[in-house]
C-alpha cells in the first residue's frame, strides 16, 4: 500500500474499500490494533501470551472465568467475537443460520422430548423436538469455550440447558417404557395386530391405550401400507417436503408366510418375552418352533429342549461366558466353565475300553466323535494310559495306504514285470489342545507331554533294553482302537492366534504355569494290524481296515438298513409252503410266487445267505440252492 504522505501515521490505516467496484465488506471482523499504550486489555493479554510463549495452561492463554462458572480462554472469547459478527453480516451469516435449521429438521424423528418440555414446558407438537432444533447460541456458547474441555450440544433450545441426557437410549427407555408411551409397542399395535380398515382415526389409537400425543410427535402414519409419516427428516431437502417409510410387505393378509418354517404376522404378534424375577437370567424366550404347526397340530420342524440337549449340558464342553456367577477373581474356579474332557488326567487302566473306565472314576468322557490314545504297557497285558481329548481336529486326516513292488526286466523283452512286496500306511492328522479355564491347564499338558513321550524309548525294568511303544489310535469309528506306534508329534504354538497364561503371581498361582492356552499337535500314526491284512473277495469278504469297530462292515452283520436295500419283505399273512413258486438259484423270492429283483450276493456263505432269505419271507422259504420249500427256516 502506498503512503498517503510522507507523514502518514501507519497505525492509523483504515479499512474500507476492499470489494471490486468499490465498497467495504466489513472484514475482518475483528480489528486487531497494534500494541501500544492504549492496547485494549482482551488484546493485550494475547499479545503478552504470543510474545513470550507462555500457552498455558491450554494453547491460547490462561482460563479464564465467564458468567455461570463456564470457562474460557483469550483466544476463544476473540474467535467467539468473530463467529458472532459473521452470524449477524447479512446475508452469509443469515444464509449459514438458515441452512444449518435445515440440516437439523433433516434429522429423523426419534422418541425424544420437544425443545421445550427439555425446560419444564409443554405446547403438545408446537415445537419441535430437541433432535431437530438448532440454536446458533449454542455455536456461539461452544466457540467460547473452546479448548477447555466443556462441550454443549449442537442441537436443543437454549445453549445453558444440557439435553444429551433426555437424548440416550437409557433415559428415553426408562421415562417412556410403558405399552401407552413406546414406540415398539405402538408399532405393534397399530401396525401388526390392528388389522382392520385404510387407515386409523384418533379412536382406534386410544382404543388400543395409547397415547395419541405421542403418536403423532413420533410421526407414526394414519395408513395402513406406511409405518411413518411426517414433516422433514432425511426424507426432505433442508426440513422441506416429507419423510415416508412405508410398509415392506401387506400384513393384513395375516395368514401369509414366506415358507412353512416361517411364523405369520398374527403369530409374530403374539410373541411374548416376559421375566419372571428382577433377574434378566431367568427371561423365559419363547420357541418359535412350538407354533409351527400343520393341519393336524404337528409341528413340522424338529424341536428340542436346549436346555437339555445343549452341548453344555449332554457334552460337557463347559460355559466360559457363563453370566450367572460373580466374578470377583482372577484365580477363581467356574464350575460351569470347565470342558469336562479337557480336565480329565491321565489314567492307567485294565481291560476295559478307557471311556467305561473314565465313567466309573466319575469323569465324563463324552464327545462328538471319540479320540484318545491308549498307550499300552510293555509290562502288563491288557494295561494302558489313557490320554482322551476333546476332538478338536484341525484341518484334514490323511490315511496313505501303498503297495510296494520290486521292478525287472527280462532280456529280450522291452515290459518292466513287478512283484508285489508288500504294503505299508501312514496316518496323519493335526488337533488342538484349548484349554478354556486355569482348572483345564496341567491335564492338558500332562496328557500332551504323555502323548509326546510315546516317541522316546522305553527301557524294561529288568534288563534295561531299549523297547519301542505302541499306542492305540481313536478317531471316532474311522480308526477305533486301532494298534500302531507314533512317528511323529509335532507341536506349533502360533502366537497370532493364542494367548498365554503369564502368571503375575496377584494370587497363589500353584495350578498354572507360563504357558499358550492353545495348542497344535500334528501326529504322523503308523497302523500295526491285529488281523491279518489282505484284500477283501468272496471266499474273505470281511477285511476292516476302517470303519473297525462293530464289525460294522461285515457283510454277515444283517441291520435294518441291509433289508431294506437288497430284501423285498413278504407279507407272512397266508403264505405257505403250498402257494410259494420255486426260487430261481441266485434270488430272493416275494410273497405270491413272484421272484425279487434283488440277488443275494454271491459272496455270502450259505448260512448268511438263508439267514438273508429268511428275513424275507419267515413262512413258506425257498433256499436258494434248491427247488425245495420248508417252513420256519
Amino acid at each position: 500500500m502506498p503512503l498517503i504522505n510522507f507523514k502518514t501515521n501507519l497505525t492509523t490505516l483504515k479499512y474500507g474499500l476492499d470489494r471490486p467496484g468499490g465498497g467495504y465488506s466489513g472484514q475482518p471482523y475483528i480489528q486487531a490494533p497494534i500494541e501500544g499504550p492504549n492496547t485494549p486489555g482482551l488484546f493485550d493479554r494475547y499479545y503478552e501470551t504470543n510474545r513470550t510463549s507462555l500457552d498455558f495452561p491450554v494453547r491460547g492463554g490462561a482460563i479464564s472465568q465467564l458468567v455461570g462458572g463456564t470457562y474460557s480462554i483469550n483466544s476463544a472469547t476473540i474467535d467467539r467475537a468473530r463467529i458472532e459478527r459473521f452470524f449477524n453480516d447479512a446475508p452469509r451469516g443469515k444464509a449459514f443460520i438458515e441452512k444449518q435449521v435445515g440440516l437439523q429438521l433433516s434429522n429423523p424423528r426419534t422418541q425424544v422430548q420437544n425443545a421445550l418440555q427439555v425446560v419444564g414446558l409443554d405446547l403438545g407438537n408446537a415445537y419441535l423436538p430437541v433432535t431437530q432444533t438448532y440454536n446458533p447460541l449454542n455455536t456461539l456458547l461452544q466457540v467460547q469455550v473452546q479448548g477447555t474441555g466443556a462441550h454443549f450440544n449442537r442441537q436443543g433450545a437454549i445453549p445453558t440447558i444440557y439435553e444429551a441426557p433426555q437424548t440416550t437410549y437409557e433415559y428415553i427407555a426408562r421415562e417412556t417404557n410403558t405399552a401407552s408411551a413406546n414406540r415398539l409397542a405402538m408399532l405393534r399395535a397399530l401396525k401388526l395386530t390392528n388389522t382392520g380398515g385404510f387407515g386409523l382415526n384418533a379412536d382406534d389409537v386410544t382404543s388400543f391405550g395409547l397415547d395419541l400425543i405421542a403418536v403423532d410427535r413420533l410421526g407414526i402414519s394414519t395408513s395402513r401400507s406406511q409405518l411413518f409419516n411426517y414433516q422433514g427428516g432425511p426424507g426432505s431437502v433442508y426440513g422441506i417436503g416429507s419423510t415416508i417409510i412405508r410398509r415392506a410387505t401387506d400384513t393384513e393378509a395375516v395368514t401369509q408366510v414366506y415358507s412353512r418354517i416361517a411364523l405369520n404376522y398374527s403369530q409374530l404378534a403374539r410373541q411374548n418375552t416376559y421375566v419372571d424375577s428382577v433377574s434378566p437370567l431367568t427371561a423365559r424366550v419363547q420357541d418359535f418352533r412350538e407354533q409351527l404347526v400343520d393341519g393336524q397340530g404337528n409341528t413340522i420342524v424338529a424341536i428340542g429342549e436346549y436346555s437339555k440337549y445343549s452341548q453344555e449340558k449332554r457334552l460337557n464342553v463347559g460355559n466360559p461366558g457363563t453370566n450367572d456367577v460373580r466374578r470377583v477373581k482372577y484365580n477363581q474356579v467356574i464350575t460351569q466353565a470347565i470342558d469336562q474332557v479337557n480336565r480329565i488326567n491321565p489314567f492307567y487302566y485294565v481291560g476295559k475300553d478307557p471311556w467305561e473306565e473314565a465313567r466309573t472314576k466319575g469323569q465324563f468322557p463324552d464327545d462328538m466323535i471319540k479320540f484318545a490314545f491308549e498307550c499300552m504297557s510293555n509290562d502288563e497285558p491288557g494295561g494302558a494310559t489313557a490320554l482322551i481329548f476333546r476332538a478338536f481336529l484341525d484341518g484334514s486326516i490323511s490315511d496313505n495306504n501303498s503297495a510296494e513292488f520290486n521292478s525287472f526286466k527280462y532280456l529280450g523283452r522291452g515290459e518292466t514285470f513287478r512283484t508285489y512286496q508288500g504294503f505299508d500306511r501312514t496316518v496323519a492328522f493335526t488337533f488342538k489342545i484349548y484349554a478354556q479355564t486355569r482348572t483345564e491347564m496341567r491335564p492338558l499338558y500332562k496328557k500332551l507331554n504323555h502323548l509326546i513321550s510315546q516317541v522316546y524309548p522305553d527301557y524294561s525294568p529288568k534288563y534295561n533294553i531299549m523297547r519301542g511303544n505302541v499306542v492305540r489310535l481313536t478317531i471316532g469309528d474311522y480308526l477305533y482302537r486301532t494298534p500302531g506306534f507314533i512317528e511323529n508329534v509335532s507341536v506349533t504354538i502360533d502366537n497370532s492366534t493364542t494367548s498365554w497364561e503369564i502368571l503375575l503371581n496377584q494370587y497363589n498361582d500353584d495350578d498354572v504355569r507360563q504357558l499358550p492356552h492353545m495348542i497344535s499337535v500334528a501326529v504322523t500314526f503308523r497302523p500295526i494290524m491285529d488281523l491279518l491284512p489282505r484284500r477283501e473277495n468272496k471266499d474273505n469278504p470281511f477285511v476292516p481296515l476302517i470303519g473297525n469297530k462293530d464289525r460294522y462292515l461285515d457283510p454277515s452283520a444283517i441291520t435294518v438298513d441291509d433289508q431294506k436295500s437288497l430284501l423285498i419283505p413278504a407279507d407272512v399273512t397266508g403264505v405257505t409252503a403250498a402257494n410259494q413258486s420255486p426260487l430261481p438259484t441266485g434270488n430272493i423270492a416275494a410273497t405270491g410266487g413272484t421272484t425279487s429283483t434283488k440277488p443275494i450276493p454271491t459272496y455270502l456263505t450259505p448260512q448268511q445267505q438263508t439267514k438273508l432269505i429268511t428275513q424275507a419271507n419267515p413262512v413258506g422259504t425257498v433256499l436258494p440252492s434248491t427247488n425245495s420249500t420248508t417252513n420256519g427256516i
